[in-house]
């Protein structure tokens, strides 16, 4: 009985755990984020493009398109970020509702029982 409990409780534990985590992937993508956070340093750089076309009598400098592709891909890589979080967090969170919600009908159940509890 008592290695089933401690078995439940460390499943719940985990699985708030792991929700908490999704959330904060939510909530801040960037501190979570390990392709953001080298896009960010310049360790990771975005794919060269080899063709440019401006628009007829506009400049594209090499650098600020580079900047803007670079600010493009961290943009994405955070919403990528976001959408596992929330992924996480609807797989975590139905996982401890679900073993929160077992763990207090079997609590009940043996209260209900003489000597049980």
């Amino acid at each position: 009985m008592n290695t089933w409990l401690a078995l439940a409780t460390l499943c719940f534990v985990a699985s708030v755990a792991a929700s908490a985590y999704s959330g904060l992937r939510i909530v801040a993508p960037q501190l979570t984020s390990e392709n953001y956070k080298d896009l960010r340093s310049g360790r990771l750089q975005p794919p060269p493009i080899i063709t440019i076309v401006a628009a007829e009598g506009s400049k594209i400098d090499y650098e600020t398109y580079r900047q803007s592709q670079r600010q493009a891909y961290m943009s994405r890589e955070l919403d990528i970020e976001r959408s596992a979080g929330i992924r996480g967090l609807r797989f975590w969170g139905s996982i401890s509702i679900l073993i929160g919600g077992l763990g207090i009908w079997r609590w009940r159940v043996l209260r209900r029982q003489p000597g049980a509890v």
